[in-house]
Order: C-alpha cells, then structure tokens, then sequence
C-alpha cells in the first residue's frame, strides 16, 4: 500500500554556520507581512534585520527580510 507523502512548506533562513533551514517564529512572520502590505512613509521605524538561533547546532546570527525563503519540512 502505497500512502502519500505530504511535506509541510514553512518560511525560514539558512544558518550562517550550518546550512540548515531555519524556521522564523511567529511574530517574524506577521513582520514580514506588514513590511509586504504597508506604504513606504510608515516603514520606517520597522527593522528589516533580525537574530534567529538555528536548532540544528544552536548557533545565532542576524539575518536580513531578504533572506527570508520557503523550505520543505524534512529538508
């Protein structure tokens, strides 16, 4: 019997140090969206950079909205 497979999207960086996705924490994530959605007069008070710890080998780093990317869980 064969079942299917279904992988979970999430948003997320790459560690600096290790390579591995890693995965941004809610209030990044509704961040994000408002930097999306907002005009240009009303971000300038909102950081575009942030520090994220990976779990694959507890190492911290800062990272830019730029870097910010869709990972497959698993990968």
């Amino acid at each position: 019997m064969n079942a299917a497979v279904i992988r979970e999207v999430f948003r997320g960086v790459v560690c600096q140090h290790c390579g591995k996705p890693v995965r941004l924490s809610a209030s990044l994530l509704r961040r994000e969206t408002t930097i999306k959605e907002e005009d240009d007069a009303s971000l300038e008070l909102c950081s575009r950079v942030f520090p994220a710890r990976c779990h694959a080998c507890y190492e911290e780093a800062i990272y830019a909205m730029d870097q910010v990317a869709n990972f497959l869980e698993g990968d």
